[in-house]
């Protein structure tokens, strides 16, 4: 999700001060990522979480990595920036009750 998400700074130090230091961590995340896996795969269900005032990951852009995606179910928080909440962890847990169960 992170590479297919124009982000405006690095996980570090808010916004990218660093752009070799941006690109290696680019670099290690397109390494990690199983999105391309993720998308061969009919019938698997995503649950995606994002903030709408995330200066990290724009609601916009997710909106859009999850409507390109068969399954994908997103939840748009109001108010709420790119920390993770108590609240996202029992909704995820809620999604693997419902989806594994």
């Amino acid at each position: 999700a992170y590479l297919r998400c124009p982000v405006t700074g690095s996980f570090e130090n808010g916004p990218c001060v660093d752009e070799a230091r941006q690109r290696e961590i680019d670099v290690l995340l397109r390494e990690a990522s199983p999105l391309e896996k993720l998308k061969d795969r009919p019938g698997l269900r995503l649950f995606m979480q994002n903030g709408d005032e995330d200066a990290y990951f724009p609601l916009q852009a997710v909106r859009e990595l999850a409507d390109s995606m068969d399954g994908a179910q997103l939840e748009v928080l109001s108010g709420q920036g790119h920390i993770y909440t108590e609240g996202m962890r029992r909704a995820l847990t809620q999604f693997f009750v419902e989806t594994l169960l």
